[in-house]
């Protein structure tokens, strides 16, 4: 079973060659909402649904996705990235920059339950 929040570990390949561990999380995007509107819809084990009042136009409804899932998370806007669906409401986010003292499970854990607790009523 695919899970929405994933840890992927980091890569060491010799002395100048690394990848960082990130946490890759799975979304569905609605944009273009009423503003009222925007926020997380709903968190289930494939992919996490939210909204954002952005069109999707010259990248500004990618950029809102940014914002909305650093500020859920409490993380800085330069260590999200978008690694697929730059064009789609599929996206798949990369965390780059974490606490990295924290166990595996426990920061997918953590990061699941800031993400349901976000959930808008």
């Amino acid at each position: 079973m695919a899970s929405a929040v994933r840890y992927i570990p980091g890569i060491t390949k010799g002395a100048k060659t690394s990848l960082p561990a990130v946490l890759q999380i799975a979304c569905s995007v609605k944009p273009g909402v009423k503003g009222n509107r925007a926020g997380i819809l709903k968190v289930s084990d494939d992919s996490v649904e939210l909204c954002v009042a952005a069109k999707p136009k010259d990248g500004e409804a990618n950029k809102a996705v940014v914002d909305l899932v650093a500020s859920v998370l409490g993380v800085p806007k330069s260590s999200i990235d978008i690694l697929k669906g730059l064009k789609s409401r599929e996206k798949t986010l990369i965390i780059s920059r974490f606490d990295s003292k924290v166990e595996a499970e426990q920061l997918v854990n953590d990061t699941i339950q800031a993400l349901k607790d976000a959930i808008r009523d």
